[in-house]
């Protein structure tokens, strides 16, 4: 199937190796650290929170719902709970750690936040730009433009790329791309599988040993 010259075998381009075992399940589990993250947060609010609460309470004597109250008013330097005061020089103490607390549980949430926006902003963008290079490598692949990679141009795109592949091997890695075996390959078939095209080269490697 497609035979021609046997070439050499060259290994490089632009393709990365697929990365060790170790990040690979790091990559895995990543999806789930932003969520871990948030529940952390959410704790840490809710910790402080109640021992405000508890401590107005137990220092001044208040009813636990205006003790809860003041505990989020001051915690939060609003400044709208005007007709309720502390009575000891206590709680006034603890309330200056409590603010100096609140500052920081506060920052680190919205730091949290922030970070997972502009990642997810990031992981758009750069999936976005693979895409765009994946449309654009296949378009000048495409020498008759007929929307299909035929096994010649699939073949000069790996040769362009730094990858000069035996028949045996540049068949298995075609037969990878061709998903619906019509011996060409579209760009559904293409689009994704480009950047993965390294790990595909690597494993025909191993079939063709």
């Amino acid at each position: 199937l497609f035979r021609g010259p046997r070439r050499p075998r060259l290994r490089g381009g632009p393709f990365p190796p697929p990365p060790p075992p170790h990040v690979r399940s790091s990559d895995r589990s990543s999806s789930s650290f932003p969520r871990s993250l948030y529940v952390t947060c959410f704790l840490v609010v809710l910790i402080w929170i109640a021992t405000g609460t508890i401590s107005y309470a137990a220092l001044n004597g208040w009813p636990l719902a205006t003790s809860f109250f003041y505990a989020v008013d001051a915690g939060m330097s609003v400044g709208f709970c005007t007709e309720v005061a502390e009575r000891t020089v206590t709680s006034r103490a603890f309330s200056i750690g409590y603010i100096l607390v609140g500052a920081s549980v506060v920052g680190g949430a919205l730091g949290v936040f922030m970070a997972d926006v502009m990642e997810g902003v990031s992981r758009a963008i750069t999936t976005e730009w693979r895409t765009t290079l994946e449309r654009d490598a296949f378009r000048a692949a495409d020498a008759d433009g007929d929307g299909y990679l035929t096994p010649s141009e699939l073949r000069t795109l790996l040769l362009r790329s730094g990858y000069d592949l035996d028949d045996e091997r540049f068949d298995l890695v075609f037969r990878g791309l061709d998903r619906v075996e019509d011996g060409r390959v579209s760009i559904g078939e293409f689009s994704g599988a480009f950047r993965g095209l390294g790990p595909l080269i690597q494993r025909a490697e191993r079939k063709a040993r």
